[in-house]
């Protein structure tokens, strides 16, 4: 099984609509590229818009709307910018039109499952309990008990019928940034690290973004038996490391590894 991963595309941010133009290349390239990616599941790790602004989430669903009318299963998650301006002051509204124009589908709630990938993907919204309490400045983030207590809930599920999941959030939970942390990290790391029944980790993948930094956490790997932890860099920005090209990092888990694909 393999995975595209993408994640801080801010469509909407800064001058002009330079942001929405590089979210439209790689879109051209995912939908072009068929043959050298391998898949049809893209997983997006928050922050798709910038402000939560409706115009920003209507320019975001026609790149979306590409996505999955050219074949690709899109399997969404907020961030804090998605849920307000700057990311840092949260406006429910944005929480519907997130599900209405990303997700596409006003009803959907955190934690979401599917089950019909050979690793379930499991979404999470770090966001929830952020939204519902009143915190200093910043963007941190907080998924709360309930999803936290319906997460494993879902993981002892589908450890019983002997498959492991994909896990994506936003909120990176290995990034200790005060104003960026996520609150509750160590409860959710709690439940990763749990084995399953065969004495294995419950959890084949972990993907997330907000940092901007791209990296594979490979002692992290070790230390929670998990074969691939990866914060995807800001898809929408200029990878140093391969000339300032955007690059659509792909995720195969067969052999649990990970391909960045440079695009012009």
């Amino acid at each position: 099984m393999r995975i595209i991963h993408l994640s801080d595309i801010h469509v909407g941010k800064g001058v002009g609509d330079r942001y929405e133009d590089r979210f439209a290349a790689i879109v051209d390239w995912i939908l072009s590229k068929k043959h050298l990616h391998g898949t049809t599941s893209v997983i997006l790790t928050g922050d798709v818009v910038n402000s939560g602004y409706k115009r920003e989430y209507q320019r975001a669903k026609i790149q979306v709307d590409r996505l999955r009318a050219g074949g690709m299963r899109v399997f969404p998650c907020p961030g804090n910018h998605d849920y307000g301006s700057g990311g840092v002051f949260e406006n429910r509204q944005c929480i519907y039109r997130f599900k209405e124009y990303i997700a596409d589908n006003v009803h959907l709630t955190y934690p979401y499952c599917d089950p019909n990938t050979t690793y379930p993907i499991v979404l999470l919204d770090s966001m929830l309990a952020e939204m519902q309490t009143s915190h200093p400045w910043g963007a941190q983030g907080e998924l709360g008990a309930a999803q936290l207590k319906t997460l494993e809930d879902i993981l002892y599920h589908l450890d019983s019928t002997g498959k492991r999941a994909i896990v994506a959030l936003h909120h990176h939970p290995f990034f200790y940034n005060d104003l960026l942390s996520l609150r509750d990290d160590q409860a959710f790391k709690d439940i990763i690290k749990r084995k399953g029944s065969s004495g294995a980790s419950r959890v084949k993948c972990v993907l997330f973004g907000h940092e901007h930094v791209e990296k594979r956490l490979v002692d992290k790997e070790v230390a929670y038996g998990i074969d691939v932890i990866f914060a995807s860099g800001a898809t929408t920005e200029p990878h140093p490391d391969y000339e300032n090209k955007l690059v659509v990092p792909v995720v195969d888990l067969q052999y649990n590894e990970i391909t960045n694909f440079s695009i012009s």
